[in-house]
């Protein structure tokens, strides 16, 4: 369905546009279509950082969405970025079971009718109960400092927003678009759009090696108390050269016992790694996650 409507959406949302990349991801490479936007845009001096910092926060978020509660495996994402146009144009798209019978799966939203379902999905913690509701609020803070639009279209309905929001009637799609624009050379405060919804958590500051379990073991606990709370936590791995399987599985992977693989992810979030580092720690995940499910 997705592939045969990518003519659809070229034609809808990027008709003026000229240096388009698309691609499937899924639960194996949603980490590598996410960094290759990222690195893209890291090279171009025009970008403002401060604007990407707060994007790639909302870019992954979005994409996690449809891993987590469109009850599909794969999804499709559409970016272009233009340097004279000072734009960059992000679209995330499946054909799963939209917004509307995601959020019904929660029992405060059982009733829900669709255009409220779109009204409500950008307002904090709204969820299908399978998540922390940050993902489309943040979102839609982003669009509100930075953005020329937002779009999310799911079912028969449209929400349009930008300072104002509406919600009209649209031709029918199957599943759910998430479509916004930003101004790239916008200067903004992250923190205005997701650092009141994250704490931040340093491996750096013991040390810049994590190779041992018994170190593994020791910023586990350190860690395990942040988990408990609404905020969700950054894992942040800048300046760390190494990581090594051992202590990937002791101070990550052991999460798994305490919590569900889904859980964990709704919770964390993970940046600086090396590709390294990220290979270690996911091996350790899929590991520990098969002896848990045997």
């Amino acid at each position: 369905f997705l592939f045969m409507n990518v003519d659809t959406l070229l034609h809808q949302y990027f008709a003026d546009s000229d240096s388009i990349c698309i691609e499937m991801f899924d639960e194996k490479n949603i980490q590598q279509v996410y960094r290759r936007l990222v690195e893209v845009l890291i090279h171009q001096p025009e970008v403002e950082t401060s604007l990407l910092q707060a994007m790639s926060y909302c870019f992954y978020e979005v994409m996690d969405n449809v891993l987590i509660h469109s009850g599909k495996t794969n999804g499709i994402v559409i970016t272009n970025y233009s340097e004279a146009q000072h734009l960059i144009q992000i679209l995330v798209a499946d054909d799963g079971m939209g917004i509307q019978a995601s959020l019904s799966q929660n029992q405060d939203y059982v009733s829900i009718t669709e255009p409220e379902a779109l009204e409500s999905c950008i307002r904090d913690r709204v969820s299908d109960g399978k998540g922390m509701g940050f993902g489309l609020y943040s979102t839609s803070r982003l669009i509100n400092t930075a953005g020329h639009k937002l779009i999310i279209r799911s079912g028969s309905h449209t929400l349009s927003a930008n300072g104002d929001m509406t919600v009209t009637e649209s031709e029918p799609w199957q599943g759910t678009i998430v479509y916004f624009e930003l101004r790239s050379n916008m200067d903004i405060d992250p923190g205005l759009v997701v650092d009141h919804k994250m704490k931040v958590f340093k491996f750096s500051a013991y040390g810049d090696s994590m190779g041992t379990r018994l170190l593994g073991a020791k910023i586990r606990a350190d860690l395990r108390s942040l988990l408990d709370g609404d905020e969700r936590v950054v894992l942040d791995f800048t300046g760390v050269d190494t990581v090594t399987n051992s202590f990937a599985d002791e101070c990550i992977a052991k999460l798994l016992l305490e919590m569900s693989l889904d859980e964990l992810k709704s919770k964390t979030t993970f940046t600086g790694l090396t590709p390294l580092a990220e290979r270690s720690i996911l091996t350790a995940l899929k590991r520990r996650q098969m002896q848990i499910v045997q």
